[in-house]
């Protein structure tokens, strides 16, 4: 993940978003996994440019503001998340 800029995490600390500026992908950490040293992620592509991410626990979703392409990304199913 090139130029990691904004994260966010699950409301019980499960997972870690990160966004990805130079990359063009939302980085998604397992923070059980980050606490025992172990670098677990899975990568979602997402437009060009992200440099913020929200995460909605109620609808279970991600918004990723994407500076360079001026779009939002929506990511359902932010618990588990699947690669594009």
């Amino acid at each position: 993940l090139a130029i990691p800029i904004g994260m966010a995490t699950t409301g019980d600390g499960a997972r870690l978003f990160v966004t990805a500026f130079g990359s063009a992908k939302l980085g998604v950490f397992d923070t059980t996994d980050l606490e025992a040293g172990v670098v677990t992620q899975l990568q979602v592509p997402v437009g060009e440019g992200p440099s913020g991410v929200v995460h909605d626990a109620m609808r279970d979703r991600l918004y990723v503001v994407n500076s360079l392409s001026h779009s939002i990304s929506i990511v359902a199913g932010a618990s588990t998340p699947s690669p594009g």
